[in-house]
Order: C-alpha cells, then sequence, then structure tokens
C-alpha cells in the first residue's frame, strides 16, 4: 500500500478523508458517489481525489461493501473493503 495513490494522501488530510469515509457509509444510499479531493499537492503529483461508493448494505445496515476509485492526473487505482460495525457502533474494514 506504501506505493499506492491513496498512501500520497497528506498526512495532515486523513482526518478529512476519514471523515468522508464515514459519512458515505452512515449517510449514503446504495449506489450513491461521494468525492474527496486532498487539498494539497503532493510534490508534482497533484490533488489526491477518491470517489467512494456504499453497496451491498447488509445484516441490518451493520455491513457494507465499499468501493474506492482513487486518482492522481491520469493515474486510477480502484479498491474495494467490506466495512462493519463494531460493538460500539464504529465502522472497521473487515478481513473476512
Amino acid at each position: 500500500m506504501n506505493n499506492s495513490i491513496v498512501a500520497k494522501i497528506p498526512k495532515q488530510e486523513w482526518p478529512q478523508f476519514e471523515k468522508a469515509v464515514g459519512q458515505a457509509l452512515n449517510d449514503s444510499p446504495d449506489g450513491t458517489v461521494t468525492t474527496w479531493t486532498s487539498q494539497t499537492r503532493r510534490g508534482k503529483g497533484g490533488p489526491v481525489s477518491v470517489a467512494l461508493t456504499p453497496s451491498q448494505t447488509s445484516r441490518e445496515g451493520m455491513c457494507r461493501l465499499m468501493s474506492a476509485e482513487v486518482t492522481q492526473q491520469s493515474a486510477k487505482e480502484h479498491w474495494q473493503f467490506l466495512f462493519c460495525k463494531n460493538a460500539e457502533g464504529a465502522w472497521r474494514a473487515s478481513s473476512n
């Protein structure tokens, strides 16, 4: 993951990125795209943009599949993670 585009999100912007992921998981209907873009340019690479799309909500809303299209200039990556709520109600990426 260190050589991925998502690793190029500036450290100081991770809290805003994590907030966008949480908002997409909590508030977006399946199939709705939420876009987040970094404000800081990393070298000559430009800002990092992430299009987040939750889908396949299951288990009474306790788990959601999240797709992420991550781009920086012409480079593009596609990621998918299954997120499930833990006992405290916080979203966690699942290894299952």
